[in-house]
């Protein structure tokens, strides 16, 4: 095999010139994985209180529900980020306990900030979101 003179070295210089390329598009993409992962970790959290709420459940154990939800994600490599704000849960329990309030809907909701580290980035991304989930008040059982 032969190469032509001064042809030598062209694969090596196209190789560094599109690997930090193909390296940025590869993180980028576990990036919004982890970030998507994050999602339906909260979305699962929010539904599953969102379902304590609907039964007539009070604030504390409500907020009890999301936390036991997440505990596992919240010490996973993957969970990277921190909940933005207090939970949500509308209306109030005195308002939810009221018979005048069954079937009407109960809101449960969780602010959230996700930093993206990308060592191409120079200085860190803040992605802010709220998952929120309504149901309706179920009448309590005896």
């Amino acid at each position: 095999m032969s190469f032509r003179k001064g042809r030598g070295g062209q694969a090596l210089v196209e190789t560094a010139v599109l690997l930090p390329i193909l390296f940025i598009f590869l993180i980028g993409i576990v990036d919004f994985g982890i970030l998507f992962h994050n999602y339906l970790v909260l979305t699962y959290s929010v539904r599953e209180a969102a379902r304590w709420a609907a039964m007539g459940a009070s604030d504390d154990q409500i907020k009890l529900v999301i936390y036991n939800s997440m505990e596992s994600f919240m010490t996973s490599f993957f969970l990277i980020g921190k909940m933005g704000g207090a939970i949500t849960i509308k209306p109030d329990a005195a308002t939810r306990s009221s018979a005048d309030y069954i079937g009407k809907a109960v809101r449960v909701g969780i602010p959230f900030k996700f930093y993206i580290n990308l060592p191409y980035l120079m200085e860190t991304s803040i992605i802010t979101t709220d998952v929120s989930c309504v149901m309706r008040l179920q009448k309590k059982t005896t």
